[in-house]
């Protein structure tokens, strides 16, 4: 590892605050040994997501929207709901 004073001798110095400043890339390099980069989300090595049935997301929200709007057997009052949406690929 490199110093600050190569070859200095004879001297003392008082009072100091050192700063040390790296180049990003060389930090970088040293991080990217680290990474495991079959798991990033947009790897090419991980497979793709599964994929939804086609209509899967229709039949399930229509499902619902009756058991909203209609009641179940158990009961005729509409259902208080709180709709979440997520994306199927």
């Amino acid at each position: 590892m490199a110093s600050n004073f190569n070859n200095a001798h004879n001297f003392q110095i008082d009072n100091y605050q050192f700063v040390n400043v790296n180049p990003l890339a060389d930090s970088l390099s040293k991080l990217a040994v680290q990474i495991a980069a079959g798991v990033i989300h947009n790897s090419a090595e991980r497979c793709d997501t599964p994929k939804c049935h086609p209509n899967t997301r229709v039949a399930v929200q229509d499902n619902l929207y009756s058991w909203i709007v209609n009641g179940d057997v158990e009961s005729d009052q509409p259902k208080k709901i709180k709709w979440v949406m997520v994306m199927c690929r």
